[in-house]
């Protein structure tokens, strides 16, 4: 079966990682080219509704948008 011709695309233009440490900058700005490719030109996905919630850990609460 073939993969889906969007998915396809992104997976297309994801660089390969070389060995040694992570430019975690690259890899930030990587991501963020692919929203348009998810999302639409906009950068921004129409949803129903969101709601922040703040999950209890150990460490602290942490902050979620769901």
């Amino acid at each position: 079966m073939p993969l889906d011709p969007i998915l396809q695309q992104m997976l297309d233009h994801l660089p390969i990682l070389e060995e040694g440490p992570v430019d975690y900058s690259a890899v930030r700005q990587q991501a963020e080219s692919f929203v348009p490719m998810i999302v639409g030109p906009g950068g921004v996905a129409e949803v129903a509704e969101m709601e922040e919630r703040q999950l209890n850990t150990d460490a602290g609460g942490v902050p979620v948008r769901i």
